[in-house]
């Protein structure tokens, strides 16, 4: 997908479509990634809307049936990086509630067949180090002074 000839803001009616689709699967939350609106399921990111179009990770056997629509691609977010088991609806095709609504719910349940992503415990918070002022850093240990041994005139 060239950015030079697709708007890079999402559809907000695609937006809203997906969302409404969203509502009715079960387990499916709604997060927003890298400023597009996706969905999840268990854990596991299933789709969104990517500037016009709507994108989906898919089952192998869904990816083959996919692609043979017209104008789907995988999915590429910029030059040389396409992601592996991701691929794109155009908007031609999003655009149609029936058919956003087949392959939302197909890569929801791909996402539902994964193992469930066990959220990361937070970490607990690092404890503040006394930092050396930066005079105090810089300044150098004045050397020590042995005393004198007195002189004798001998």
């Amino acid at each position: 997908m060239d950015g030079s000839t697709i708007s890079k803001k999402p559809d907000p009616v695609l937006v809203e479509e997906l969302r409404t689709i969203m509502a009715s699967i079960p387990d499916a939350t709604p997060r927003m990634m890298f400023g597009c609106d996706c969905f999840f399921v268990h854990g596991h990111c299933a789709g969104g809307i990517w500037r016009d179009a709507a994108i989906f990770k898919l089952a192998a056997d869904d990816a083959a049936a996919f692609l043979k629509l017209p104008g789907t691609t995988p999915f590429s977010p910029g030059p040389k990086m396409t992601m592996s088991g991701w691929y794109v609806l155009p908007h031609a095709l999003a655009s149609n509630p029936a058919t956003l609504r087949t392959w939302t719910e197909r890569a929801a349940v791909f996402a539902a067949s994964l193992p469930a992503k066990v959220p990361k415990a937070k970490r607990p918070a690092a404890t503040k180090k006394a930092v050396p002022t930066k005079a105090a850093a810089t300044k150098k240990a004045a050397p020590s002074k042995k005393a004198a041994k007195p002189k004798t005139n001998g």
